[in-house]
């Protein structure tokens, strides 16, 4: 079974991760003296950076990857390690483990750098790694990789903190009070199975993980054995300023995600053990659309005239009233599967159009929560299963007869080249940037109605992407 473990999902106290002070002379004695001591970090990689000669622009860093049970408990999603195992696993961080964005790990070529050395800090009960992340082409070429974003590098070297998270692959974890051994989620024990040894009921790991008993017992899984795949770069964890919104969703599952199904959610999988993989098919779809429509989004950020009218479909802003009409008298399965209809013509609702269809009474600033929102879902790892399984209830349009009024709409609703290039113009001519009171910030039914928006965009490229369109051109239509 294949598990996302996030760095940083144990309190260390400190940043996780820094850049060692390596001048060009090299790591000097107070430098690194002062550096380690700093960070209670193990002198061992001085010796390391001592003998390796770094190439032009190849940036080491010192990450704090892991502790043990035994010092910090399980971490936020229910992993559990003990010293034992930490100190005869961690070296297959260097053998087998790249440095990857967002675990890319099929092809060791695409990766941005390599773990050069490992250890167990005994002092601190602890694993710590040594990255060297590519910074130049001819760091790139050493290493045999990519050469990492400039961003991230000047992060770094500005003192700002990034996530990571670590792939490891494991043939079974161990539930902590009953014992059972699981290959995979769908084998973890159910609460009536659950007794620890002194004859106490438990949670069950299926739907207890993160769960804490009356007497402070928590419920979690230790991994006893594995070997670590990758060491990945990953997105941003959500803003808090959307966070509450998503919770919301989130909150419909009500349960913790462990390493396994964080890995599954986020759409990673260990090929060698996925007969006994959970991977439903609809999540997965929605996991795709989710995170090209987030890149998409990212890369008209740049252009913020391009991202307001491909997001805002200025001319596109009135519903039909025959459309409105409907949409008060219908249930919601209906209202749901009426917007899959018109997605079957290609058609898609506005930001604004959708709010007032569902009846959301949003404020000037809800175009301003819809901006960028795309990309909150995606970061938002822990919750991105119960945010997609949300979508589901856009899935039962197939078998209705309703009216699809596609003649009211405009050729801006349209998810199809000609429409994107017209909503471009129109927003780029319009400057339509300037619409939306920057000054006010969303309030709660503004980002719960942008939260639903964009499942309802998820739900729509998935449609098209079901009725055999490609995912890739339906999100370039953003």
């Amino acid at each position: 079974m294949y598990k996302h473990i996030d760095v940083g999902s144990w309190d260390f106290g400190m940043k996780t991760a820094e850049i060692i002070p390596v001048s060009s002379r090299g790591l000097t004695a107070s430098d690194g003296r002062s550096f380690f001591e700093k960070r209670a970090g193990s002198h061992q990689f001085r010796d390391v950076l001592d003998r390796i000669k770094l190439a032009k622009d190849e940036v080491p860093i010192h990450l704090i990857a892991m502790g043990t049970t035994e010092s910090f408990g399980e971490n936020k999603n229910s992993d559990g390690f003990k010293r034992a195992m930490l100190k005869e696993t961690h070296p297959t961080f260097v053998s087998n483990a790249h440095v990857f964005y967002h675990h890319d790990n099929n092809d060791p070529k695409n990766a941005f750098g390599k773990v050069a050395a490992s250890t167990f800090n005994d002092e601190m009960d602890r694993v710590e790694l040594l990255i060297l992340l590519n910074g130049s082409k001819e760091a790139a070429e050493k290493n045999g990789g990519k050469v990492a974003p400039k961003e991230d590098v000047d992060a770094l070297y500005a003192g700002k903190e990034l996530p990571w998270s670590m792939g490891i692959s494991v043939p079974w974890d161990e539930c902590c009070f009953c014992r059972n051994k699981a290959a995979s989620p769908k084998t973890y024990c159910e609460e009536h199975e659950c007794i620890d040894d002194k004859k106490i009921q438990r949670f069950g790991c299926k739907h207890g993980l993160g769960k804490v008993a009356e007497d402070g017992a928590s419920q979690y899984v230790d991994n006893p054995v594995g070997k670590f795949k990758d060491i990945s770069r990953v997105s941003t964890p959500a803003d808090r300023t959307a966070y509450g919104a998503i919770a919301k969703y989130a909150a419909l599952a009500g349960e913790n995600l462990g390493g396994a199904q964080l890995a599954l959610a986020r759409g990673y999988f260990d090929e060698e053990d996925i007969e006994h993989t959970i991977k439903p098919a609809a999540v997965q779809g929605y996991s795709v659309a989710l995170t090209k429509l987030a890149q998409v989004e990212a890369a008209l950020r740049p252009v913020p005239e391009v991202l307001a009218a491909s997001q805002g479909f200025k001319e596109a802003d009135a519903l039909p009233a025959l459309v409105l009409q409907y949409a008060e008298r219908a249930s919601d399965r209906d209202k749901y599967a009426y917007l899959m209809h018109l997605a079957d013509f290609k058609i898609v609702l506005s930001p604004k159009q959708f709010a007032k269809y569902a009846g959301f009474n949003v404020t000037a600033a809800y175009p301003k929560a819809v901006r960028g929102m795309f990309g909150q879902l995606d970061r938002a790892h822990d919750n991105r299963v119960p945010l997609l399984n949300a979508c589901s209830k856009y899935a039962g349009a197939k078998q209705l007869s309703l009216p699809a009024y596609h003649s009211l709409f405009p050729l801006a609703n349209y998810y199809t080249d000609e429409a994107t290039r017209d909503r471009i113009i129109s927003g780029t001519m319009s400057g339509e940037t300037k619409t939306a009171n920057t000054a006010i910030a969303p309030n709660e039914v503004d980002l719960q109605a942008a939260v639903e928006y964009c499942l309802y965009k998820i739900a729509v490229v998935t449609r098209l992407n079901d009725e055999n369109h490609y995912v890739t051109a339906c999100v370039q239509n953003f």
